[in-house]
C-alpha cells in the first residue's frame, strides 16, 4: 500500500485516521493505533474511528522538557 508524504503541516487536513497518523510519523498503522489507545496522542471516537486533530498531533511531535539554555542551543541562539 502506497504511504502519503507531506512536504509541510498545509498538506494535512484538520482531522486524521489512525492511517493518516501512521503515514505521518512513518510508523505500521499498529504502531499508530498503539500510540492513540494508550492517549500518548489524544483522540476521539466518531462512529466506531479514531480522529486525531491535526493540533494534537503536532502538540505530539513538540520537544518536550527543554530548558530555555537547550532551547536557545537548538535554534543556534548564543
Amino acid at each position: 500500500m502506497k504511504r502519503l508524504h507531506y512536504a509541510d503541516w498545509n498538506e494535512v487536513r484538520i482531522t486524521l485516521t489512525v492511517k493518516d497518523i501512521a503515514d505521518v510519523l512513518n510508523v505500521c498503522d499498529t504502531v499508530a493505533l498503539n500510540l492513540v489507545r494508550s492517549g500518548e496522542i489524544p483522540a476521539k471516537k466518531v462512529a466506531g474511528q479514531w480522529r486525531i486533530l491535526k493540533t494534537d498531533l503536532m502538540a505530539y511531535l513538540q520537544p518536550s522538557g527543554w530548558s530555555g539554555l537547550q532551547k536557545r542551543q537548538r535554534d543556534g541562539v548564543p
